[in-house]
């Protein structure tokens, strides 16, 4: 059966399904986020973190999902897609839609929960893990998860700091390498409760450390695309 699947298919799956217990925290977060299921979010309904990370991909499609209550995003990165929920979509529905199928340049970030350690904290977990080479390629973004935009990341921290959402929630944001192929780098903020990265995680995690966990992604037009 391995044989059948690209390679780390597998070992990446078991993780995902080992961290995913974290998404019940990371749902928790995310109610903030979100009005009822089945209703369409006013343009204050969201609350967003300002952030200077941002890609540059082609816009694929926009949906509304009825289970978040909230508009999802699909944008395509080379050979890669990424679904986040963007937070400016009601005030900017007209930007989007015109934007179907064309480049477009976004800011993006996650609502993270995150602990220490790279794939080999999770070596007992992972089959066959000296057939998966971390060597040169130890940053992963997996979709896992009950929602769309919900991922597993395996993440290199770059720098840290200390911010709030839009609604006054405190965060402790991580500037994070989570993808690293070839033909595509990513690096995004995962932003975690600041009250949750004291009270489980102590100090800060440092540049260059090795984390893993789950987030859920958001983002929206970056203000110099046009």
């Amino acid at each position: 059966m391995y044989g059948l699947l690209p390679p780390g298919t597998l070992e990446f799956l078991l993780f995902a399904l080992v961290v995913g217990a974290t998404l019940l925290v990371l749902r928790a977060v995310a109610r903030r986020h979100a009005p009822p299921p089945g209703a369409t979010p006013p343009s204050d309904a969201i609350p967003s973190l300002s952030t200077q990370q941002r890609v540059t991909g082609t816009l694929r499609r926009v949906i509304f999902d009825r289970v978040q209550g909230v508009w999802l995003a699909e944008m395509a990165l080379g050979q890669r897609r990424i679904t986040f929920c963007p937070t400016d979509y009601t005030d900017q529905r007209a930007r989007y839609e015109s934007h179907l199928g064309k480049s477009v340049d976004v800011t993006l970030y996650g609502l993270a929960t995150l602990a220490p350690g790279g794939a080999e904290t999770m070596q007992e977990q992972i089959k066959d893990l000296d057939k998966v080479d971390l060597s040169s390629n130890p940053v992963r973004l997996v979709r896992a998860g009950q929602f769309p935009n919900d991922y597993v990341a395996i993440a290199r921290v770059l720098s840290h700091r200390d911010d709030a959402l839009t609604d006054g929630t405190p965060l402790r944001v991580y500037r994070s390498e989570v993808v690293r192929t070839d033909e595509l780098g990513l690096v995004i903020e995962l932003a975690v409760p600041r009250e949750d990265a004291v009270t489980q995680q102590g100090p800060v995690f440092a540049d260059q450390t090795m984390v893993h966990g789950s987030a859920r992604l958001f983002g929206g037009f970056a203000a110099t695309d046009g």
